[in-house]
């Protein structure tokens, strides 16, 4: 029987170093631009390892170009504001046995993924991994870990010839310190809090990570974090915030040199995640009728840092 292909969409960091653990583990893999030129040649990636040894991935493949019927592992490691056109595209391109993993920052996508696929086996997942371009080439900082779990899986996937349990053992080689979760949410919204921290605060003040351990910046992560604990107890979702304000500081500590992708956005000029991280507390806030003058303040001065900028989820 021939091994699954692992489709990859996107040529962004993480969808890039996916791309090469995929093919150092010896799986069929695939990978995919959004363009809607699908004659345009894009320069190949070149990944620069943990180690500094470098390899260069296969040409990518324009994804709006691509006949129907992409089957088995589809993984969407691209910026949260991306994923809804994407799934689009794909609504027409995937076999109903293909198995989705959405893996980006920031919340409220997966409700969109479920709408659009509600008959497709569906995996959130979370990760640590890190690494940043330098033009084509991606160097790769920390192995990191992934945190996943199952939010939609149709009862009539058991008749197919690739169920996810048959999956998971690829998923497990691919995919950096795997760790399954039966209620993925609680991992989640730790990534969502981290976000919400580390994130506007290093572009809003153009810093490292490392600097938001200094005084003046440390002051302002516990009432961020209080107001994402209340608005995720609304949702159901228990949080602990001693763990959590320890789990920022040790992100903060461990990515000390590294630059945040929200202050890169900033720098560069590009479009933002905030709509799904500081963003999607204000509306979670908004539907609970819980005050967020931290997080509406961020997603503020974000919005105001750029053009590129939309009220949550507009």
């Amino acid at each position: 029987m021939a091994q699954p292909i692992v489709h990859i969409i996107g040529r962004g960091v993480i969808g890039s170093l996916l791309a090469q653990r995929v093919s150092t583990a010896q799986y069929p893999v695939r990978q995919y631009h959004h363009r809607r030129n699908k004659h345009l040649i894009l320069p190949n990636i070149q990944i620069q390892q943990l180690d500094t040894t470098c390899i260069t991935l296969p040409t990518t493949q324009c994804l709006p170009g691509q006949p129907a019927q992409l089957d088995g592992l589809v993984i969407i490691p691209i910026k949260a504001y991306q994923i809804y056109d994407v799934l689009l595209e794909l609504q027409d391109k995937l076999a109903p046995t293909a198995t989705i993993v959405l893996m980006h920052n920031g919340m409220g996508c997966i409700e969109v993924a479920q709408e659009v696929f509600p008959n497709n086996v569906i995996i959130a997942a979370t990760t640590t991994m890190a690494g940043f371009r330098d033009n084509h080439t991606i160097v790769h900082t920390a192995k990191g870990q992934c945190q996943l779990g199952y939010v939609n899986q149709p009862q009539h996937k058991q008749q197919y010839e690739h169920p996810p349990l048959q999956l998971q053992d690829m998923i497990n080689h691919i995919l950096p310190d795997p760790t399954w979760h039966d209620d993925i949410l609680p991992a989640l919204y730790t990534k969502l809090v981290i976000n919400c921290v580390i994130n506007p605060l290093t572009a809003i003040h153009n810093i490292a990570n490392g600097q938001l351990a200094e005084p003046e910046y440390k002051v302002l992560l516990e009432p961020i974090i209080a107001e994402v604990i209340a608005v995720a107890t609304a949702q159901g979702v228990k949080l602990n915030k001693e763990q959590l304000l320890e789990q920022v500081q040790g992100v903060i500590a461990s990515t000390a040199n590294n630059y945040s992708s929200m202050q890169q956005d900033v720098a560069h000029g590009r479009r933002t995640e905030i709509e799904h991280i500081n963003g999607y507390v204000v509306q979670l806030g908004q539907r609970h009728g819980i005050a967020v003058p931290e997080n509406q303040a961020l997603f503020d001065a974000i919005c105001g840092l750029t053009t590129k900028c939309a009220s949550p989820f507009s």
